[in-house]
């Protein structure tokens, strides 16, 4: 797959012959390397340890036995008839043998270097070792070398005010009157909606110009970026929204559960890298979540706050001015959006333990809500659980009523219903493991977290979304959210 990815940029003009890509395969151990120093791959792969194996029966026609005597050699595959030697005993009694053809690697040699452009896939091959280590290259060419400074750098991020965890919250809508909890919501989708203006106007005093969405993304080329995973261009931050877990080994100095940690990735790493992207055809750049995540999550996709940059990744500001550089290279920047529940330390339901009961009931009662066209009948609240909300989740989603609060899908027991419609009833209102899910049936909830998602587009002039959980929403949801963001 690395090798036709590579193939297909160099036919089009996208990458030279000297740039690739490595297979996250488990299986791929190698990155080619020619004495070009280029990237290019022998015609044949290297089958040292190649043997004969059976292609054709003895029984084969006169005509089949003469090809598979004459044919000799078809790609990369050699063809010889069955001679009964010790070294064909692996084609047992088969008339026609083939095996794979080993190819000679032998010719001139060259030390090349090769720059990995990411944490992980993309590499570029140059015969310019300075590009690799300028002390080393000095020493082969017979210098001496008396000191060396790194040509690596790191990026402070521009000073900013850091997201405040002091701010004053409202008041927890579950302590008011009923009267007061529709207030409360009201004053919410207030809120939302000054945010948005407020960005607006904010954003016209940069200065930046905003840039036209396109009218089709069909032919656009888009590369996908695991923030966290990418490039660390601000080392500063490496030690923000750690998860618990990951502060303790850090401080016993153990190396437990490395996978799982945070790795120091961030928007400034990509940012230091819009020009590589941009020289190799890349003209979206998409990012995994990188809003607020309570629980120092290296992935970012349970979001706490979809209205802040998580402090391990950079700041809301950051992000701007990322996205203002991308689109002076001419690239589009989406951003990776989760739209189906909410995570944060503490969040949790008040009454511990679920009944499976009332899961399955609460779980019924959302589908007649939802299946019921007009919706006139108010849902009971007897089956559904209450939750404390912890410090993580923005004072604006802080409602009872923008949560399913069913239970854990694994204590579903659907009752009349079988296959699709069964895993969709448990997909739609229950919670995915320690996840709280949204009620996206409740219209407030919809105009809300379609705010928070449009600020994104009035503060940093983003270009897109890429909708994580579109599958365990609503249908109603899920059309006022693309309608709105597409038409905002």
């Amino acid at each position: 797959g690395s090798e036709a990815s590579r193939r297909w940029m160099v036919a089009r003009g996208l990458w030279s012959a000297h740039e690739s890509i490595a297979s996250g395969a488990e299986f791929a151990s190698h990155l080619w390397v020619n004495s070009g120093c280029t990237a290019e791959s022998p015609t044949c792969p290297p089958a040292p340890d190649s043997k004969w194996e059976c292609y054709g029966s003895a029984n084969w026609t006169t005509d089949d036995q003469a090809w598979c005597r004459s044919v000799g050699s078809v790609g990369c595959t050699e063809y010889a008839q069955n001679d009964g030697s010790p070294d064909m005993e692996s084609c047992n009694q088969c008339g026609c043998c083939r095996r794979a053809i080993d190819p000679d690697l032998s010719g001139p040699t060259a030390t090349c270097c090769v720059t990995f452009n990411d944490l992980y896939l993309n590499f570029t091959i140059t015969s310019d070792l300075q590009q690799c280590a300028g002390a080393l290259a000095s020493q082969m060419n017979g210098e001496t070398i008396t000191s060396t400074t790194s040509t690596e750098t790191t990026t402070e991020a521009p000073t900013t005010t850091p997201r405040s965890t002091t701010t004053p919250l409202p008041p927890c809508p579950e302590t008011l009157p009923r009267q007061e909890k529709t207030e409360a919501i009201e004053a919410s989708v207030a809120r939302a909606r000054q945010r948005l203006e407020d960005a607006e106007a904010d954003f016209q005093t940069t200065g930046y110009s905003r840039m036209v969405s396109p009218k089709d993304w069909h032919g656009e080329v888009a590369y996908s970026i695991f923030v966290d995973r990418f490039a660390n261009g601000d080392i500063t931050n490496d030690g923000l929204n750690l998860q618990d877990f990951q502060r303790d080994i850090l401080e016993k100095g153990e190396a437990w559960n490395i996978d799982s940690w945070r790795h120091g990735g961030d928007l400034q790493g990509v940012r230091g890298r819009l020009r590589y992207l941009h020289r190799i055809g890349i003209t979206v750049v998409s990012l995994s979540p990188i809003f607020h995540n309570g629980r120092g999550e290296y992935h970012g996709s349970c979001t706490s706050d979809p209205t802040s940059v998580d402090s391990g990744f950079g700041t809301n500001e950051l992000l701007r001015d990322l996205t203002r550089e991308a689109h002076a290279l001419g690239m589009r920047v989406v951003l990776d959006i989760q739209v189906n529940q909410a995570c944060g330390r503490r969040l949790e339901y008040e009454a511990g333990l679920q009944d499976i009961d009332r899961v399955t009931a609460c779980i019924e009662d959302y589908e007649k809500e939802y299946w019921n066209a007009s919706r006139d009948d108010a849902m009971s609240d007897s089956n559904r659980n209450k939750l404390a909300w912890g410090g993580d989740v923005h004072p604006d989603l802080r409602h009872q009523e923008f949560f399913t609060r069913c239970g854990p899908k694994g204590m579903y027991i659907p009752g009349s219903v079988s296959g699709q419609l069964q895993v969709e009833e448990a997909r739609l209102w229950a919670d995915s493991s320690d996840a709280k899910h949204f009620n996206t049936l409740d219209t407030a909830f919809q105009e809300v977290y379609t705010d928070m998602l449009k600020y994104w587009i009035a503060f940093a002039d983003v270009d897109g979304f890429r909708v994580q959980g579109a599958s365990t929403v609503s249908a109603d949801f899920t059309a006022y959210l693309s309608t709105q963001t597409r038409v905002y």
